[in-house]
């Protein structure tokens, strides 16, 4: 797979920070913090951005990195998983300086910029893959369009109609997200407040809710011929209390046959569009039946534990790896790796300090199953917290 992503990849320039002002995150045309509905703090953005790095490493693209993170990160991709940094160009932006990195990014060479979702102020030339493109893809109400017959019905209420009723429902809000931004799962009628969520110009739609036995997320590469390729699957954790844990990933093997299926009709109706690279799908199952319930076409948190799936397999003697994020207390990057190492993770990536002398990390964590490789995080978070 690694050398299909460089025969279509290389030379191609990733530039892995989401837009900040949509959804908790930005836009590129107003910078501030903290941000909207997430509050992620620059340290977020860095550490999040810095996930693009393995990939760009292994499939040959060159990467536009965040000059605050801290650079042991290159060294430790080369040391680590074998990864090859000289073939590629590592080019430096100050993450809190929009107009320089717009500056940089406009003057890459045509059809050469690979993104999480479009920025405005970046000239349309630049992008490998038409802009419109990437965001008719990936909002949530157009979702329909490419999984039709494999979604959540849509609900012609009103909210007031919905509120005055007694049925869960869950509200969307039409623009591209990430990690659960732009949704809301209405289960308490009487007690929910909108007043934060729908404070802004963005449309929204209603879902009927699933009270749903499992969820998948599933990944395909599709190459510039529109042929797709699947990539791995995960499913999101949570703990008893509702903390969000991360996702598990498996290395080998499928995902259920009649989800593959699913996956590989709606990658043939993305790539229809000129769409090629990275294509994730959340799903869920009720009763045998799956739901597609979100499009990420794009690189997504998981995609770095496909990429490196031979090296994290080799370290670990097992297809099962947790992929989550901990925030550590250090007095230097050195001392970050050196406590994830000394309990049997490795870092994917690392933020700048914080004015609490911690460093934001995302970390994988091996087990012989799934249950064993989420276990083995969660032991390493309580000691480390």
């Amino acid at each position: 797979m690694n050398e299909l992503m460089k025969n279509e990849m290389k030379g191609l320039y990733l530039f892995n920070k989401y837009p900040e002002i949509i959804n908790g995150k930005d836009k590129g045309t107003v910078h501030k913090f903290p941000f909207i509905e997430g509050n992620y703090s620059s340290h977020t953005i860095v550490v999040e951005t810095m996930r693009g790095l393995p990939i760009a490493l292994a499939s040959g693209m060159n990467f536009l990195m965040p000059e605050q993170a801290p650079k042991i990160q290159i060294e430790y991709h080369k040391e680590t998983f074998g990864l090859e940094t000289k073939a590629v160009e590592i080019i430096p932006f100050d993450n809190e300086n929009p107009e320089e990195y717009e500056s940089i990014i406009n003057n890459l060479p045509e059809k050469s910029l690979i993104v999480l979702q479009p920025y405005d102020n970046f000239l349309e030339k630049v992008y490998s893959v038409d802009p419109k493109v990437l965001w008719k893809l990936n909002s949530k109400s157009n979702l329909i369009e490419i999984a039709e017959g494999f979604t959540p019905k849509r609900i012609k209420k009103s909210l007031e109609q919905l509120l005055a009723g007694t049925t869960p429902f869950v509200v969307k809000k039409s623009y591209p997200g990430a990690a659960g931004d732009g949704v809301k799962v209405v289960k308490d009628i009487k007690n929910v407040d909108f007043s934060s969520f729908l404070n802004d110009d963005h449309p929204f739609f209603v879902e009927e809710f699933i009270d749903f036995q499992h969820n998948y997320g599933i990944q395909f590469f599709i190459d510039k011929q529109g042929q797709s390729h699947y990539f791995g699957h995960n499913y999101q954790q949570t703990s008893q209390e509702g903390e969000f844990l991360g996702v598990t990933c498996f290395l080998g093997g499928n995902p259920p046959s009649e989800l593959l299926d699913i996956g590989y009709e709606i990658c043939e109706n993305i790539a229809k569009t000129g769409y090629f690279g990275f294509a994730g799908l959340d799903s869920i199952t009720k009763d045998g039946k799956y739901y597609i319930i979100d499009p990420n076409i794009r690189i997504t948190a998981s995609t770095p534990a496909f990429v490196l799936k031979e090296q994290l397999m080799d370290i670990y003697g097992s297809p099962f790896v947790q992929l989550s994020f901990v925030e550590i207390k250090a007095k230097s990057p050195v001392q970050v790796v050196e406590t994830i190492d000394k309990y049997g993770g490795k870092l994917l990536s690392m933020s700048h300090p914080t004015e609490k002398e911690s460093y934001k990390c995302y970390a994988f964590f091996g087990g012989s199953s799934p249950e064993m490789a989420l276990d083995n995080f969660i032991k390493f978070k309580e000691v480390t917290q």
